[in-house]
């Protein structure tokens, strides 16, 4: 177990301690590891939940396993579990194209869920092809999919947690980064068709207190009493973009303006 923060006692020790810490993400060919991107999840949320005023102090946090952190709050004890939204159809996809097609258009809609693997020679196939393919999205299908993507998830980590050494947690809180193959989300939408899937977690033995989503500019917080949306802060980029995602240090091989354009038309037909 190795300690990220040791009992910062106020919002302002807290953002000195997670301003050291290197939450720098190498390429998906240059090394990448989970402990990479859990880092850089939870001081996200950290530095968010700080500029918020959800934190409590003193404040002790410690990577760990199973769950991947542990979060000492006062005295209250909160297990952390880190996790990624994605298909592993994209993440082999966008590894492959950063390697050998840095010029490609990625096909988001051959990432759909529920999409059986594809092989490296179907992936290669379609990046050689440098153009898009497959349908678009109409109606509110994209934040249907998106749902989709966080609710699976969510599921795979309730079915681990009973294994996991949670038994003198308070509370236990399940971290996603989205890093969904989808267009542009609208992220209202979207939660008002994920919150109603999730109604009956919340009860469960062992369950998830909170859920925290971290999507473009955004950390999302979801208990059972409903949602709530709240600015990224980041401390490491002050004077850069609002918001980097791990993206950012790839080499952007998915021209998602461009299919936003092309590909997202709208359409009454609701799913």
């Amino acid at each position: 177990m190795t300690t990220l923060i040791a009992g910062a006692k106020n919002e302002a020790e807290l953002y000195y301690e997670l301003q050291k810490i290197d939450i720098s993400v190498p390429g998906l060919s240059e090394g990448r590891t989970t402990k990479h991107t859990e880092i850089w999840t939870i001081c996200r949320l950290l530095s968010s939940l700080a500029h918020t005023g959800k934190l409590t102090y003193p404040l002790t946090v410690s990577h760990a396993d199973k769950p991947d952190f542990f979060a000492y709050l006062g005295d209250a004890k909160i297990g952390i579990e880190v996790t990624e939204a994605t298909s592993q159809n994209y993440a082999e996809c966008r590894a492959l194209a950063a390697r050998e097609f840095p010029d490609a258009i990625i096909d988001l809609g051959l990432f759909r869920p529920g999409t059986p693997k594809l092989s490296a020679a179907e992936i290669r196939k379609s990046l050689s092809e440098k153009r898009l393919r497959s349908e678009g999205w109409g109606g509110n299908s994209v934040e249907h999919e998106w749902a989709s993507y966080i609710q699976e998830r969510v599921d795979e980590k309730l079915i681990k947690l009973p294994r996991y050494n949670t038994h003198d947690c308070q509370e236990t809180w399940l971290s996603v980064y989205s890093n969904t193959p989808l267009p542009n989300v609208h992220q209202e939408a979207a939660l008002d068709i994920l919150f109603p899937l999730l109604s009956d977690y919340w009860s469960r033995t062992p369950a998830f207190a909170a859920l925290f989503i971290e999507y473009g500019q955004t950390i999302i917080r979801i208990t059972a009493e409903g949602w709530e949306k709240f600015t990224l802060h980041d401390l490491w980029s002050p004077s850069g973009p609002a918001v980097k995602t791990i993206e950012n240090f790839d080499d952007d091989v998915t021209n998602e303006e461009l299919w936003n354009e092309i590909v997202r038309q709208p359409s009454s037909t609701k799913r």
